[in-house]
């Protein structure tokens, strides 16, 4: 019972949250990866690169606002399998609120139900692939950052081990426009394993025919 109570909480905050928060100004890193590789099933590494910043320069930074939300809720948690599903939970909730401002009041509406049943099923799944390969200590250090990239940047969010600063995992959404075919949001994610050289797409949402209009943070 007390999994689909959460379950039905993020459906509703997903559905509550697209056209509905509003942008944030703030400064974003508009920097990507662009090798478009689409390996399948990939591993998620225990070994991370070293930080580029130390960890205290990035809890300064206007990109971890709520930086340390997870790790006071996950405190709660003994027991391993009520932690994994809390991290998915907060996790999807994060994305979807992050998302939502990325888009903007004038966006967010046209991709909120592609994003509901195409999008977030699939980050879920990689989310509970992510949480599965750390132990519990890990897990609860977990941090999130809260700004997007701005412009025609990709970033939604990325996810670092706090007690490293080691950056883990990063969900971003590109802008594709094939020949002849009409615009589309690629939502996809890259992780430390590869060094984030990969790109693993989780689905693409049509646009129309009209350019997107820059992201508005």
């Amino acid at each position: 019972m007390k999994r689909w109570i959460n379950k039905t909480f993020v459906v509703l905050v997903t559905m509550a949250t697209f056209g509905n928060i509003s942008p944030q100004g703030a400064v974003a890193d508009n920097s990507d990866t662009h090798n478009h590789q689409q390996p399948k099933n990939p591993p998620f590494a225990n070994e991370v690169e070293p930080p580029q910043l130390p960890k205290e320069l990035n809890m300064l930074s206007v990109d971890w606002p709520d930086a340390l939300a997870w790790q006071q809720e996950a405190e709660q948690f003994e027991n391993r399998e009520e932690l994994i599903a809390s991290f998915i939970n907060y996790a999807t909730v994060h994305a979807s609120q992050v998302t939502s401002t990325k888009f903007g009041k004038a966006m967010a509406p046209r991709v909120r139900k592609g994003y509901a049943e195409d999008v977030e099923p699939g980050l879920k799944n990689v989310l509970r692939t992510l949480a599965e390969g750390l132990d519990d200590h890990r897990i609860k250090q977990l941090m999130f950052t809260s700004v997007p990239a701005g412009g025609t940047g990709e970033k939604i969010f990325h996810i670092y081990d706090g007690e490293t600063g080691n950056d883990l995992f990063r969900f971003h959404v590109r802008r594709d426009h094939p020949p002849k075919d009409q615009y589309y949001f690629n939502f996809h994610y890259h992780t430390n394993h590869d060094n984030f050289q990969a790109h693993y797409e989780i689905a693409s949402l049509p646009w129309g025919m009209n350019t997107p209009p820059h992201w508005t943070v």
